[in-house]
């Protein structure tokens, strides 16, 4: 399976392991979007772990909201480890994708300004200079 080449996949043994630190930190490191996936409800390994991974992303989202930052960009999704077709079509890795190219876009049309700009302003300072 292939992901984009910015998607970073972080393995855990259990979804009940993602602590919300790691999701605020993906998210300060510039993340476009963080997908958190898990056994199905009732299947866990772990006894009730996906309970608590579902009740702290809730949580997430709540903080993410009073942030003014788009809820969206934290998906949740329970996900057997058999199912590698269904993880290639969760929204969350497709809304990955799209974001990340609207951002190196932007990040491209502000450097292109910025280089503009600069370009300007040193062509000013010459001017002024050669005066």
């Amino acid at each position: 399976m292939q992901y984009p080449p910015n998607a970073r996949i972080i393995r855990t043994m259990c979804s009940g392991r993602v602590a919300i630190k790691f999701v605020e930190r993906a998210f300060r490191n510039g993340a476009a979007a963080v997908l958190v996936a898990g056994c199905h409800l009732n299947d866990c390994h772990y006894i009730n772990a996906n309970y608590q991974t579902k009740k702290r992303v809730e949580k997430l989202w709540s903080k993410l909201e009073k942030l003014g930052i788009d809820k969206n960009r934290l998906q949740l999704e329970w996900i057997s480890a058999a199912e590698g077709e269904k993880f290639k079509e969760i929204k969350g890795i497709q809304a990955l994708q799209t974001q990340t190219a609207r951002r190196c876009r932007g990040v491209a049309e502000e450097w292109r300004v910025a280089v503009g700009a600069a370009l300007h302003l040193e062509a000013l300072q010459i001017e002024l200079f050669n005066r």
